[in-house]
């Protein structure tokens, strides 16, 4: 994806899980680690996205080898808001390329075949926006493909309406697409950390692969 760009949201304070979660222990990795390697390599430009310096600081600190290695830019919030709304509205002001590519901090075993799937949707298919949908309706909202300027007008108006980020995403002209479909596996592939419960089933993932 010559002309995308990820943008991975951090900017979570962590209260639920008791722990600022993309630096949290999986095997011999953090979380965001897991994200950089599987994510990395495949855009044209990546940014993690951070609520503070406080967070910025324990990444720099923390996982800087990797940071490093996939030419990795952490940038700011550039509004003042809970929730990931900040996040995307920060993305889409930081990229500057047709497309962005969302990921959130704590599903470490996303695959990069998920987005070529999705943007099979946005460029292909002319879509404004594709993410994946459970066969129960359940979204997966923070991992998507979109047209950057499109899912910027939409996030921007969901801070003066006070929209849910799928309400934005119903704002769009959004493909949303079978999970099953993008992936084979995708109780594993989506697997998002929200506690420690789901911590120790990653772990249990990783043992088996070994």
């Amino acid at each position: 994806m010559k002309d995308t760009c990820l943008a991975i949201l951090a900017g979570g304070s962590g209260e639920r899980f008791g722990d600022y979660k993309p630096l949290v222990q999986l095997g011999n990795k953090r979380l965001i680690e897991y994200i950089l390697e599987n994510l990395g390599p495949y855009f044209n430009r990546a940014l993690l996205v951070v609520k503070n310096d406080l967070q910025r600081e324990l990444l720099v600190n923390s996982v800087h080898e990797a940071i490093s290695r996939y030419d990795v830019e952490i940038v700011l919030d550039k509004i003042d808001l809970d929730g990931p709304i900040a996040g995307i509205i920060t993305a889409t002001e930081y990229c500057n390329s047709e497309l962005l590519a969302l990921a959130p901090s704590d599903t470490p075993f996303i695959k990069f075949s998920i987005y070529k799937k999705l943007g099979d949707y946005v460029i292909k298919k002319h879509y404004d926006a594709a993410i994946p949908i459970w066969p129960n309706n359940y979204t997966e909202p923070l991992i998507s493909l979109s047209v950057r300027k499109r899912l910027a007008q939409a996030a921007r108006a969901c801070v003066s309406e006070r929209w849910r980020v799928q309400t934005m995403y119903n704002k769009l002209n959004t493909a949303y697409v079978n999970i099953y479909s993008l992936s084979e596996n995708p109780e594993v592939d989506f697997l998002n950390i929200n506690s420690h419960r789901d911590l120790e089933l990653a772990q249990r993932f990783i043992s088996q692969r070994n």
